[in-house]
């Protein structure tokens, strides 16, 4: 298959439909609500989520995604644009350095698994930090890569420039994964002190220091210790305790993401367990063990790490997509054929969920969840199953029943699940669990009401909404937003609104 043919997929896959799913709440409707009130007040050094400081990440992200709604306007399409260009980036970063290294067929192979990867193509269009943040690690990787293999000055610059704006993105991750990359990998080479020599100069870590330091001497300037104290809670602090119940202890907590990583890395899990299981066979070459390193060091951190995400996985995956696209450029027939068995299962799940969806209700116990899985048995529709069924025809047919070639028929293959989960799939969870957050703030946008959240933790209400909302519980004759299950003590009210879960309420007088 041509190059170009997948590249024109791959845009069309970022851009197409990108603001068609309402904002997924907490992260997208955190991110984007406080860049919308970063370009209501014009503060541009920090970020306010609901009119409180917002301290999770630094500010590069925020500042892309108001420049996006000043071209765009205030919707998803502009909050999401930033991730989706900073994917390309991402994206061609990875075809670059594999058409270099192991050439073309297996360049067109990383680029398909990186667009069909279930975790990486999620984050890839998502308003959130994570695909620019990515995009900085995998140009830091692959020029500290050149500059510790080829001593190349201009590599070792680039790579502390993009740690610097990776740094502004989502703070140390970006330095740490990529430094301890190339430590790690110096180490089990046996040269050390030649990669640290090629790693550690101090010219371009002066241009990382003047372009990473200036906004956080200005943040630090304008919030005083509070800012230390959070940024103090969201590195180390994430580390050694669970924050937002994103984490724990125990036997499952340890083996999270043992379970999380086959299921992100599809359409490619079979090719990816191989590369490992390969390992035992005979010494690893230099590129082999530099993945490893980067994708080893990210695993383990994240499961010692009390705090644990999906996405967190996504960090270590960049080197080890060039490698496993590799494997699978050369593989005959049935080894293509055996690839596909994961995807479809998983296509085979979605097929099912017109029955699946209402035993699930049928067993849920909170009154939220049941509320929603209700709404969703009934709103469900048959775009997905049908899509899904298309998907698993098309697949079977691409991988058993096609003349092509081995590699193109992965390429098919991966086309067709990521088509199937960002066309039919996303826009079918966005509309449950989604969509009716964003009808009842629309409502109250239209009646110009003044809302107060009632334990409700959902930043894209107050995004659809344009202005702020007080969090206190409502007084007698206030329009309150709530979730089922949290109303008791709010009774007697009008209901204004309710779809999903969702209520939007007065408390009569």
């Amino acid at each position: 298959m041509r190059s170009w043919v997948v590249w024109i997929l791959v845009v069309l896959f970022l851009f197409a439909g990108l603001g068609q799913v309402p904002l997924f709440d907490k992260d997208e409707g955190a991110f984007s609500e406080a860049s919308r009130e970063m370009l209501v007040s014009g503060d541009y050094i920090m970020t306010y989520l609901n009119g409180e400081p917002r301290y999770d990440k630094p500010v590069l992200i925020y500042w892309l995604q108001v420049a996006s709604m000043k071209v765009f306007g205030v919707n998803e399409f502009a909050v999401r644009f930033p991730s989706a260009v900073a994917a390309l980036v991402w994206f061609a970063t990875v075809y670059r350095f594999a058409l270099r290294m192991f050439g073309r067929e297996t360049a067109i192979v990383a680029l398909v698994c990186m667009v069909a990867s279930l975790q990486v193509s999620t984050i890839a269009k998502a308003a959130i930090a994570d695909s620019l943040l990515n995009a900085c690690i995998a140009v830091a990787l692959f020029a500290l890569w050149d500059a510790v293999q080829e001593n190349k000055n201009g590599a070792r610059y680039i790579a502390w420039i993009a740690m610097a704006v990776g740094f502004l993105t989502k703070g140390p991750l970006a330095f740490m994964i990529p430094l301890a990359t190339v430590i790690l990998f110096g180490l089990w080479e046996r040269r050390f002190r030649e990669v640290a020599a090629r790693t550690f100069h101090w010219k371009p870590i002066v241009v990382f220091l003047c372009l990473a330091i200036p906004w956080y001497i200005a943040a630090y300037i304008d919030q005083g210790q509070d800012l230390l104290d959070a940024y103090y809670d969201q590195t180390i602090g994430r580390v050694m305790s669970p924050m937002e119940g994103h984490g724990g202890g125990g036997l499952v907590w340890s083996a999270y993401y043992f379970f999380v990583v086959p299921l992100g890395v599809m359409p490619f899990t079979v090719p990816f367990v191989q590369t490992f299981l390969g390992l035992r066979k005979g010494q690893p070459d230099s590129f082999t063990r530099f993945a490893v390193a980067c994708f080893a060091f990210n695993f383990i951190f994240w499961t010692l790490s009390s705090t644990k995400l999906p996405h967190y996985a996504i960090y270590g995956y960049t080197p080890l997509i060039v490698l496993v696209a590799n494997r699978i450029a050369s593989y005959d027939r049935n080894q293509i054929v055996f690839t596909a068995v994961p995807t479809l299962v998983l296509l085979s799940v979605f097929a099912t969920l017109p029955m699946v969806l209402p035993m699930a209700a049928g067993i849920a116990d909170d009154a939220f969840a049941l509320a929603v899985m209700d709404y969703g048995a009934e709103s469900l529709g048959w775009t997905l199953p049908i899509a899904a069924l298309i998907a698993i025809a098309t697949t079977v047919a691409s991988l058993v029943f096609s003349k092509m070639r081995s590699s193109t028929r992965f390429v098919v293959a991966g086309a067709v699940f990521t088509a199937t989960i960002h066309f039919a799939l996303m826009p079918t969870v966005g509309r449950i669990m989604q969509q009716p957050i964003k009808e009842a703030a629309l409502h109250a946008r239209e009646h110009d009401l003044d809302v107060v959240l009632h334990d409700f933790v959902m930043p894209s209400f107050i995004f659809y909404r344009g202005e702020l909302c007080e969090d206190r519980f409502p007084r007698r004759g206030e329009v309150f937003v709530a979730k089922v299950g949290e109303t008791d003590r709010l009774e007697p009210y009008e209901k204004l609104y309710e779809k999903g879960g969702i209520i939007l309420g007065r408390r009569e007088k």
